[in-house]
């Protein structure tokens, strides 16, 4: 897939994940929705990050875990796409095969995990420095 494809990939999710979180017997699924969304940014920042090698794109948490540390040196936004990581993960990918999560809890992690999948493109949409990464 293209940068623009996985963009647009990542805008129907999130925008799926929205609908179907405001109806308690489909909220389930909007949480894997954010998970998805998650993967297919970071495989933007992938095409941007190895840009000129052929992108790989990171499917499992090590590999998304070592994009986002790759693309900064700074340490409190590496903490914060870090922390990101592991609500969309930890929290709302494994409430789908869980239900672990009140309903409550449920919508407080699907709005950090969009905001968190849009500030994915917002850093893949930045000028790249040396080395391919986004200068952040």
């Amino acid at each position: 897939m293209t940068e623009e494809e996985h963009v647009s990939v990542v805008e129907m999710l999130l925008e799926t994940a929205t609908t179907l979180s405001r109806t308690p017997s489909t909220a389930l699924a909007s949480g894997e929705l954010v998970w998805g969304a998650v993967i297919h940014s970071c495989a933007v920042l992938s095409h941007r990050h190895w840009a000129g090698r052929r992108p790989r794109h990171p499917r499992q948490g090590k590999d998304l875990e070592r994009l986002l540390t790759e693309i900064t040196g700074d340490e409190t936004v590496r903490a914060s796409l870090i922390d990101g990581l592991d609500i969309a993960q930890k929290r709302l990918h494994n409430h789908f095969y869980t239900g672990q999560l009140s309903d409550e809890r449920l919508q407080q992690y699907l709005a950090i995990g969009v905001d968190f999948s849009r500030q994915l493109l917002q850093i893949a949409s930045q000028p790249q420095a040396a080395g391919g990464s986004p200068a952040i």
